[in-house]
């Protein structure tokens, strides 16, 4: 499933995304180990040294990979101490070359801070936060990051896929999709111009992109640099991203090659604002938002169990201990060392690795009480009111609720699909959630 990102190649269905979920439920209960796709997992971690608190609003993909609503993005950090705005008048009468100089060294919060003080400081900040590397989104958007499972499913009906359960490749021809891809993209971003096409397949240290990011870069519009990210797997298994382009002059796939950018460099993967909710599509796709982010939520609570466990050992003492699986011998002496092998072996989830450390226990009971809430009030509760309102087959109530649902599908531009109503994933999936078998 590619679940960070404005463009999605493949769409989960809300059934089967809630059985992974149900997985990773509570800290208390096992969780199985994550996938070797565990992405950018020492980014969601830290392993010290500590200098803030366990992040309580950690959101990540099933893969592990990190993910920041634009709602956490834009709030601006609590400062111990502010300085009086009475310092700052004299900001107005520099030059402006002078005040861009200033602004243009804010980060993501202030800036969008920034555009709601003035039209003065607006037009200052505003070029500056939709330009950010990490802020990307939809018609303001300039940086862009377009994610793949893996990168063969470039070429596979999605759509179909959800009909059939297997994979189904599209009729069209190679240049024909890539072709359609750049115009989406640039329909949706008007003003992209860098796109990053990543997926999270895990690939050796040596490994190059693969040859679909070749084609799908090759034909890229020259109004946008494209480059690619792969995840990799290193010395002692360790992971990290890595962000690639093409060679000058490979532009026939005959000369050159790839060449890796920014290797140190960790960018954050902010989830858009979702668009306006509106009618009864509007009400099925909005508990799809709400059930993704409480995903992602559920998701970093194995996370968070380790990082906590690290931080009890070795946050301002050092204290060794054995892993919590009786049949492992392994003694974790060092701040990383129980990451690591946690995510390696899945040991997490043995003796008491699922239970919290006594000084974090309250805020892990507080954790799942707000998703328990979270769950029911977002997206169980809608969900339920919205299979009554679907009623029995052949009652007037299904009647209203399918010519209503399919109305909107084929009428309103807020949810075009370019096909008929019916034969629209939107469609299918309403289908299947209304379906009480899939409660």
């Amino acid at each position: 499933m590619a679940l960070v990102g404005l463009l999605k190649n493949r769409t989960p269905s809300l059934v089967a995304l809630q059985n992974s979920v149900e997985d990773v439920n509570t800290p208390l209960k096992r969780s199985p180990p994550l996938s070797p796709s565990m992405v950018r997992v020492l980014c969601a971690i830290h392993t010290g040294p500590w200098t803030r608190p366990l992040n309580w609003d950690l959101h990540v993909t099933h893969d592990g990979e990190p993910c920041v609503p634009f709602f956490l993005y834009v709030q601006p950090t609590p400062t111990p101490t502010r300085t009086s705005c009475s310092q700052f008048q004299k900001f107005r009468d520099f030059p402006a070359e002078l005040q861009l100089h200033v602004v243009s060294f804010c980060d993501g919060p202030t800036l969008f801070q920034l555009m709601r003080v003035s039209s003065a400081t607006r037009t200052l900040a505003k070029p500056l936060f939709w330009s950010c590397p990490d802020a990307c989104f939809l018609a303001y958007a300039e940086q862009v990051e377009v994610c793949f499972d893996g990168a063969k499913y470039i070429w596979h009906d999605w759509e179909a896929g959800l009909r059939t359960g297997a994979a189904v490749m599209r009729p069209q021809r190679a240049e024909d999709l890539v072709r359609d891809f750049w115009r989406t993209v640039q329909h949706r971003f008007p003003r992209a111009t860098r796109v990053t096409v990543r997926e999270s397949w895990l690939r050796k240290a040596t490994d190059p992109p693969p040859d679909e990011f070749r084609i799908l870069i090759q034909q890229c519009p020259a109004s946008i640099s494209a480059s690619a990210s792969i995840l990799q797997q290193g010395v002692d298994y360790q992971l990290e991203r890595s962000l690639w382009r093409l060679a000058p002059g490979d532009t026939t796939g005959t000369i050159g090659g790839w060449e890796r950018i920014d290797p140190s460099r960790t960018r954050q993967s902010i989830l858009p604002p979702p668009k306006e909710f509106r009618g009864p599509v509007g009400a099925f796709e909005r508990i799809h938002y709400h059930f993704y982010h409480h995903a992602f939520r559920k998701w970093a609570v194995r996370l968070l169990l380790i990082e906590a466990r690290e931080r009890h050992h070795f946050d301002g003492r050092h204290e060794s201990f054995h892993c919590f699986d009786p049949n492992c011998e392994v003694r974790l002496q060092q701040p990383g060392e129980w990451t690591l092998h946690a995510i390696n072996s899945g040991h997490d989830s043995k003796g008491e690795g699922p239970i919290p450390p006594e000084q974090y226990k309250a805020s892990f009971d507080q954790l799942k009480k707000q998703l328990k809430c979270m769950e029911q009030q977002d997206v169980h509760g809608p969900m339920e009111k919205m299979r009554q309102a679907w009623g029995d087959e052949g009652s007037e109530e299904r009647h209203n609720a399918e010519r209503a649902f399919l109305h909107q599908l084929e009428n309103d531009p807020l949810y075009a699909h370019g096909k008929p109503a019916k034969e629209t994933s939107t469609w299918f999936l309403y289908e299947r959630a209304m379906d009480p078998d899939n409660c």
